[in-house]
């Protein structure tokens, strides 16, 4: 009976260590996963904080850079000088040739995607001109003093040497044909004439009677446009002429130093001019295709810092600046004796209202703006700057 007892408080006293026991290992373990559980979500955190941090790093090494420091509004496209830059709209792409060696480069409209399209060397090239197809160039190449000029086609890869004499030479907008001035030293003759793009098959229009000629092919059009080099000193005369020849008229005289350029159907003329003879200051202005109708702009700047919209009303132009006082325009400027620093604007040559197309505190460097084109979809403006050679590119 005794023994009983004992045996009984003794069962007690162990099922109350075990309960005790297990208590006690529940609360461990509860309190273990507890604080396991704090731990790893602290630490994942932190690795998480760590990861973030470290793709942020990557982030800032690869991708492109602030977009306040993106929006530059003008941005060099070439790393040197180039000349003969054209733009194929239909591919949205920009070809040029190197001043240092003649290779010529594409490239996308954001100077971006280069690709060499010959590498040639072509030492002695000064100016390039590209046909309408984009598939052709006629190029003057000075050597020894003496200018020559070829003609190449991309497609055949072939080029021809044109005949001696010809000393100015142009694309014809009707068909594979080249509007050239050719001189006959021995017959003492001055011509204007047309030919095929290898010289021959040729024709003379009109007698050549300035010194200095210039001309262009009148857009939409079967006329042939030339007066005599721009020159302060002399009054300019504009004269046309069929492109099959006969006789030539004067559509516009009575200004000095003047430059012309055609809108794209032809029906409008930008002239800039001197001022007065021997002028210090040129002037913009606009008149019909006749030379009638003409309408000082109030713009002083040169007709190689513009170019026509295709809505052939809207002028975007460059702005000279810096122009020291005693000059003569346009010799001083034709002659590199004056370097311009330039803004940049447009015009409505039917209103006559002007508008910037980008703020001074945009213009970061010096600009003496030429050879202007616009973008297919006329969002942004190229032109070369004649301090540094490069071609830029201005966004608006």
């Amino acid at each position: 009976m005794v023994t009983s007892e004992i045996f009984q408080k003794k069962m007690t006293l162990s099922k109350k260590i075990f309960i005790t026991s297990s208590i006690l290992l529940v609360t461990t373990l509860f309190f273990f996963g507890l604080y396991n559980f704090s731990f790893r979500k602290k630490n994942t955190g932190e690795n998480k904080q760590a990861n973030q941090q470290k793709e942020e790093k990557q982030e800032s090494i690869f991708s492109p850079a602030p977009k306040e420091k993106q929006t530059e509004k003008i941005q060099a496209i070439s790393s040197g000088g180039v000349l003969g830059v054209v733009l194929d709209e239909k591919e949205e792409r920009v070809k040029y040739y190197l001043t240092e060696n003649g290779n010529v480069i594409e490239t996308d409209l954001e100077g971006k995607n280069k690709k060499i399209i010959s590498d040639t060397d072509l030492p002695g090239l000064k100016d390039v001109y590209w046909s309408s197809d984009r598939e052709k160039v006629i190029s003057r190449f000075n050597i020894e003093g003496k200018d020559a000029f070829y003609v190449y086609d991309y497609r055949s890869k072939s080029a021809k040497k044109l005949n001696e004499g010809f000393s100015v030479v142009r694309w014809s907008n009707v068909g594979d044909k080249i509007i050239y001035l050719y001189a006959d030293a021995k017959k003492n003759e001055r011509w204007i004439s047309v030919a095929d793009s290898d010289g021959t098959n040729w024709k003379n229009l009109t007698d050549a009677e300035f010194g200095s000629v210039s001309f262009a092919q009148v857009p939409q059009s079967a006329l042939v446009a030339f007066w005599n080099q721009a020159n302060a000193f002399e009054e300019t005369k504009l004269k046309i002429v069929g492109i099959m020849g006969g006789d030539s008229k004067i559509i516009f005289s009575g200004k000095f130093g003047t430059d012309y350029r055609w809108s794209p159907d032809g029906k409008r003329i930008l002239a800039s001019s001197a001022d007065v003879r021997g002028g210090g200051r040129i002037m913009l202005g606009v008149m019909n295709s006749n030379g009638g109708e003409y309408q000082d702009l109030g713009i002083p700047t040169f007709i190689s810092k513009c170019v026509w919209s295709k809505d052939n009303k809207t002028v975007y132009y460059a702005l000279p600046g810096s122009i020291p006082a005693g000059v003569v325009m346009p010799n001083d400027y034709q002659e590199r004796k004056v370097i311009t620093a330039d803004t940049f604007w447009k015009v409505d040559v039917e209103t006559g209202k002007k508008e910037r197309l980008v703020e001074l505190e945009w213009i970061k460097n010096s600009y003496d703006a030429t050879n202007l084109f616009l973008s297919p979809s006329e969002n942004a403006l190229f032109f070369i700057n004649r301090m540094d050679g490069k071609l830029h590119r201005l966004n608006f």
